[in-house]
């Protein structure tokens, strides 16, 4: 009988460390940590800029500088906007930037929350976002930072279509004009996403 305890007990303490190994194993398969870097289990996840960011400036003059969209080389998942002076000079000239947004996973889909936005000069420009046929507008905020929500599925990376891609148009407008007649700013747009499985889906709403 005590023999047969013992076994018993023994047996118990083997499936516990077998069921602990496992769930290891299983939690360790997609790590999301910060921007959603997914640990090395995940096939190298991530959702970055590609291409070239379209930028257009529509103004009541001419322009005495050019206003550049770069993705960044460190890290793709950020675009630098900058605005030089007398480029948007008076209310409502206003700048448009094109940026395309691809996962690059094979593995996992990808849910694009938002883009997070700063701004070093919040109470002098409007930002509006246009994604999916809608667009929003934001405040200025007093620190120039806020998120924009998206919650955009993006597909597996696929070399033939573009599922794993999504589009937005960017305005950046001149609210409230300098006394000098000039003003200059830097943005920073960063994707916010998150990992999914293969057969995940947006709920309804």
């Amino acid at each position: 009988m005590k023999m047969r305890r013992t076994v018993i007990v023994a047996f118990l303490l083997l499936a516990v460390l077998v069921m602990g190994v496992g769930y290891a194993a299983v939690s360790g398969s997609l790590t999301v940590n910060g921007k959603a870097t997914v640990g090395t289990n995940a096939a190298g996840y991530s959702v970055i800029f590609v291409g070239t960011p379209a930028v257009t400036p529509t103004v009541a003059g001419t322009p005495e500088g050019t206003a550049t969209a770069v993705i960044r080389d460190t890290d793709k998942s950020i675009v630098d906007i900058s605005i030089p002076e007398k480029v948007l000079v008076t209310g409502d000239d206003y700048i448009t930037v094109v940026l395309t947004a691809e996962n690059q996973s094979e593995d996992y889909k990808s849910l694009v929350k938002g883009l997070s936005i700063g701004n070093d000069k919040p109470t002098n420009f409007e930002i509006s976002i246009t994604h999916a046929g809608e667009t929003t507008k934001f405040e200025s905020s007093a620190d120039g930072k806020t998120t924009a929500t998206l919650n955009t599925l993006l597909d597996v990376y696929s070399a033939s279509e573009d599922t794993d891609q999504t589009t937005f148009t960017i305005t950046i407008k001149l609210i409230q004009p300098p006394t000098d007649g000039k003003v200059d700013c830097d943005f920073k747009f960063i994707i916010e996403h998150e990992a999914k499985e293969k057969t995940y889906t947006l709920p309804t709403p």
